[in-house]
Order: C-alpha cells, then sequence, then structure tokens
C-alpha cells in the first residue's frame, strides 16, 4: 500500500504530493469546549478524550476509518477519527490495552464531521480493537437511516482516484473541515 500520492490540482494547477490520510486532532465535542473548560472538564491524550459534564461524561476514542480506492488496489484512504463510546467500551478497550481483556466490539458514533461529506457527526459505527499498538478499525453501521449515506457506501465499496484528488483538493486548501485535521 502507498501512503503518499501526487496529483495535478485543478483549482491551482500545482503538482501536490499528499498523504492517504486526514487526521482529526480531537473530537467535535471538545473542539467546542472554551479554553477554560478544556482545562477544567476534559482529558485527552492521543488515543482518548473524556469530557466530564455535570450530568454525563462522554468518552471517545482514536480509530481508523478505511476506505478502499477503487481503481487503484495500492491506495487505501485512512480517516483518523474520534468516536464517542459509552463508558463500559471504554472500559474493556483500555482493558484490552493493557493485556487484561480479550478484544471486544463496541458501538459508537463518529464525533468527527468529514470534510467532502454530509453530517457525518453521529453516524452509527462498530468499533473493532486491533493489537500490535494498531488503532482500532471504525466500521460504518449498515443500518437503514445510513444505507444511503455517502461516507458509508464509500467504506464499503470504495471511491475512485478522481474522488481522492477532488477529497485531497479540498483538504489542501483548507475549505470547510469542521474541527482541526491533517493530511497524514
Amino acid at each position: 500500500m502507498h501512503n503518499r500520492y501526487s496529483f495535478t490540482c485543478t483549482r491551482c494547477g500545482q503538482t501536490h504530493v499528499c498523504d492517504t490520510g486526514c487526521a482529526f486532532e480531537v473530537p467535535y465535542h471538545y473542539f467546542n469546549l472554551s479554553d477554560e473548560q478544556k482545562q477544567s472538564i476534559a482529558a485527552i491524550d492521543t488515543d482518548f478524550c473524556r469530557i466530564q459534564h455535570a450530568q454525563q461524561t462522554d468518552y471517545f476514542v482514536r480509530a481508523v476509518l478505511e476506505m478502499p480506492v477503487h481503481d487503484d488496489q495500492d491506495l487505501m484512504y485512512s480517516w483518523y477519527v474520534w468516536i464517542a463510546i459509552d463508558e463500559a467500551a471504554w472500559l474493556d478497550y483500555q482493558n484490552f490495552l493493557r493485556g487484561t481483556a480479550p478484544a471486544q466490539k463496541a458501538a459508537g458514533w463518529l464525533a468527527n464531521q468529514l470534510p467532502g461529506y454530509p453530517d457525518t457527526l453521529n453516524l452509527s459505527v462498530e468499533l473493532l480493537p486491533r493489537g500490535g499498538g494498531l488503532r482500532p478499525l471504525a466500521f460504518v453501521q449498515r443500518i437503514p437511516q445510513q444505507m444511503a449515506h455517502p461516507l458509508l457506501q464509500d467504506q464499503y465499496g470504495g471511491f475512485s482516484v478522481i474522488k481522492l484528488r477532488s477529497l485531497s483538493e479540498h483538504l489542501v486548501h483548507g475549505t470547510g473541515a469542521v474541527g482541526p485535521a491533517s493530511t497524514v
């Protein structure tokens, strides 16, 4: 698999060398906190985030949502996203990472708005832990209310190199990402 590719940009005419991934630094929910709230009610590192509100605590883990590029078998696009999960799944995943429990699938919700797609916040996903220091995989759940969503269709059916270029142009020129995201 390549993790970099180049293309001639239709917006500026330049050749860009891009990574085949986009990483969100924080969950949308954390991004929208005030600076004071980030200090007082939130804890975040590269893989976990917890936000402790008065009535509830929100839990997030970093995961990878992979999408094949169907007309280039050497390319795979990876979204490094945050997934909201419940406390039990959060604890199960941490125990798995410590080696004290087996891997457990978990239901969750996408906690980032992916550029180039209609609303992706709160799409239902399944989280599959992986060993070897790899982040868990996230799969958009195939449930009736999500079947027509372009993200689900792209994850399971792949997308073209042309769509990859369009997405990369969107990211390179910084138009419309909600929250901090960067190519990886």
